[in-house]
């Protein structure tokens, strides 16, 4: 059996070396085939599967991108709580290190608890237990929510509340490399002592 994010792979994987695009129910053999080889117990012989189907409009295309990375096992979906204070975030984002953030979702609710949702871009399979033992370890509340597709469909857009009376600063940066959400969260708020972040939509990392 395969999940929508195998699908998702499986749909890249067939662009990556077709140039063409699959709708889900016809990339699914492919998924399978994948999951079947990854077992290990494969004898050597050349395999096939029927790719039936290019039934997809493209605005589907972002959902299977967005899902894709999962289905690699290249993406670590968390959901977890931290200090309603100052300075809080970026000391979470300190103790990611240098690991990419692909989302982050997050918006003032609670003046002593703030949920935030984190996908994390990994480089290996296992690396996903060794986030979660390292927030863990520093004192976070960390619920692996990778596998879980009601948190991958709905709880990633609704995540926080209401500001109230909070004063707000909206800023946008660019540029991609790792560590880089710790390096803007340092430049927007030189004293970190008094800055309190409010809102980070869902997206890829400023």
């Amino acid at each position: 059996m395969v999940n929508t994010d195998e699908i998702c792979a499986a749909i890249k994987d067939l662009f990556e070396d077709t140039r063409s695009i699959a709708e889900p129910a016809g990339a699914l053999a492919v998924a399978g085939l994948k999951k079947f080889v990854a077992r290990g117990t494969t004898p050597e012989a050349s395999l096939v599967a029927v790719v039936s189907g290019a039934n997809v409009n493209f605005d589907r295309l972002r959902h299977i991108a967005e899902r894709a990375e999962v289905g690699e096992q290249r993406e670590a979906i968390l959901a977890v709580t931290i200090p309603e204070r100052p300075g809080s975030f970026r000391r979470f984002c300190a103790a990611l290190g240098k690991r990419s953030v692909s989302e982050f979702n997050y918006r003032y609710a609670d003046p002593a608890r703030a949920h935030v949702y984190v996908g994390l871009q990994l480089g290996a399979p296992a690396d996903r237990a060794t986030v979660v033992e390292l927030l863990g370890a520093a004192g976070y509340a960390v619920e692996d929510m990778t596998a879980n597709e009601a948190a991958k469909l709905h709880v990633r857009h609704m995540v926080g509340g209401r500001p109230g009376s909070v004063h707000h600063r909206v800023i946008q940066t660019e540029g991609i490399f790792p560590g880089r959400l710790l390096y803007s969260v340092g430049r927007a708020c030189k004293s970190p002592a008094n800055r309190t972040i409010t809102s980070c939509p869902r997206g890829k990392p400023p």
